[in-house]
């Protein structure tokens, strides 16, 4: 009897151990075996499609896509295509890195992109993956500043000026304005005072301050203040400022902005106030034919790209990157002559997600209580303007 008790506990202690094994292989995650992916069919659909559809997917023409692929090929570091073919079948190229950014920035949805293109959400996401690293990549090959020290290019610009103002304002070289990016509302973790990104039109925000020439391209591009911030802080924390204040603009060229800036001998403004008389008035209209090319510029990026028709939900670190990625692609697609899509379907976007362009502009009471600001030495350069458009 004892050898049938020793033999039974025997067997009981293998059940138990047999059973806590399939336990926990039971319990242990299975890892997903890698997914083969076929990356170059959304190529193949992609250069069979008919021009005019490739231009509103990817907001330019096959020309200027083919022309920024080589400009980027540069920059390019190949990867490890043996690793990648063995790890999802295919590496991703930089065509279709290209492809899935532009798609993103003209507003396509992240999941779909990673569906057609046969993408992972991490590879798309990560750090130096297709849409960030393509992005940062952008940023780098592309530079966008103001040619202080270029005669010959700010007498271009002042001339391209002087023809809306039919030749009465002659050295104009830059109009600025500002514009409120919609964001989502930023976190603790990522901001001190999350409340402080609140525009007054109602929606979370940074502030972007801008100037264009009279081609509608961007040579200063500032977006780093808050959406409560007022143009004339923003202008205050922005470096062109202190290059002007440091006399790096040659006279006699001058910026143009609207009402609520500071008017100084290089930076004019209109003549605040109501029933003006005739050469203020005169000159406010002028100088606002001019100040239309930034307020143009800014609806024509925000057309373009279909990212800012609805708030930015990525990152906050990367909001800037963003901005200043859409800048130099608009400013490429002018020097490219790549005009915007001419037909639209009307699915494109919904009614609430049309591109607004909310311009700061101050009211009539906000107006009253910076006129203690206007009243600040603004230089002679506004009075001789007047005084020559009075004479004519």
């Amino acid at each position: 009897m004892l050898h049938l008790f020793d033999a039974f506990n025997g067997v009981s202690l293998l059940l138990a151990m047999a059973m806590c094994v399939e336990l926990i292989k039971a319990t242990q995650r299975k890892r997903e075996a890698n997914k083969r992916r076929n990356r170059e069919f959304a190529l193949h659909a992609i250069e069979h499609m008919p021009d005019e559809e490739f231009k509103r997917m990817f907001r330019m023409s096959r020309f200027t896509f083919e022309t920024l692929i080589a400009k980027l090929m540069d920059r390019w570091d190949e990867v490890d295509v043996t690793q990648a073919a063995r790890s999802s079948g295919s590496h991703i190229c930089l065509r279709t890195r290209l492809a899935c950014t532009l798609r993103w920035m003209a507003g396509g949805s992240y999941l779909d992109i990673c569906f057609e293109f046969g993408i992972s959400r991490g590879a798309f996401f990560c750090n130096n993956g297709v849409l960030w690293g393509t992005m940062e990549m952008l940023n780098e090959t592309f530079d966008l500043g103001f040619p202080f020290s270029d005669d010959n290019k700010l007498r271009e610009m002042a001339t391209q000026f002087a023809k809306f103002s039919h030749n009465k304002m002659t050295n104009c070289v830059l109009a600025i304005d500002g514009w409120v990016c919609r964001t989502r509302c930023p976190t603790a973790k990522e901001v001190k005072y999350p409340m402080s990104y609140r525009n007054r039109h109602g929606c979370f925000g940074i502030v972007v301050l801008a100037g264009c020439d009279a081609m509608l391209r961007f040579h200063m591009f500032s977006c780093v203040s808050a959406g409560s911030t007022n143009d004339i802080m923003a202008w205050t924390f922005c470096s062109m400022k202190h290059l002007l204040d440091n006399g790096h603009l040659p006279e006699p060229y001058y910026f143009v902005g609207d009402e609520a800036f500071i008017c100084s001998q290089q930076f004019l403004v209109p003549w605040s106030g109501r029933g003006l008389p005739a050469d203020k008035d005169s000159f406010n209209y002028h100088l606002s034919s001019m100040r239309q090319c930034i307020e143009r510029a800014f609806a024509l990026l925000t057309n373009r790209w279909g990212i800012f028709w609805r708030p930015l939900r990525c990152a906050y670190d990367r909001w800037t990157l963003v901005c200043m990625v859409a800048a130099k692609l608009h400013n490429f697609c002018i020097d490219m002559e790549d005009a915007q899509p001419t037909r639209r379907h009307a699915g494109d976007h919904l009614d609430m997600d049309a591109p607004l362009v909310f311009l700061n502009r101050v009211s009539r009471e906000e107006e009253e209580d910076e006129n203690p600001l206007n009243r600040r030495p603004s230089g002679y350069t506004r009075q001789q303007i007047t005084a020559a458009l009075e004479r004519d």
